[in-house]
């Protein structure tokens, strides 16, 4: 992963993560441990691997990102070519900045 290369510490991968209440969310690719800032990366292809359908697997993620949203998380969603880019990682690392 490219956090280290972009000096962006306090990533754990693979994280459940639940609401004030304490009602699971989501498992997320990435999530600080410190601030409220999470890293999902995405692929068109976990679509179509939904028993119910990519229609369903769609309206599946986007309620559990306004969930994460909603919960007061700062969500980054990445792509595979994103990897290839400084610009989304040099957001993170602002974003991680601005916690203080």
């Amino acid at each position: 992963m490219k956090f280290f290369r972009f000096n962006i510490i306090g990533m754990i991968p693979q994280v459940n993560t639940y609401d004030a209440a304490g009602a699971w969310i989501a498992r997320n690719d990435f999530r600080h441990d410190k601030h409220p800032l999470i890293v999902e990366f995405h692929g068109v292809g976990k679509y179509y691997l939904n028993n119910a359908g990519p229609d369903r697997a769609s309206s599946e993620n986007h309620e559990r990102h306004m969930k994460l949203l909603n919960a007061g998380y700062r969500v980054f969603n990445l792509v595979w070519a994103d990897l290839f880019r400084a610009r989304e990682f040099t957001k993170i690392r602002a974003a991680i900045a601005e916690f203080g």
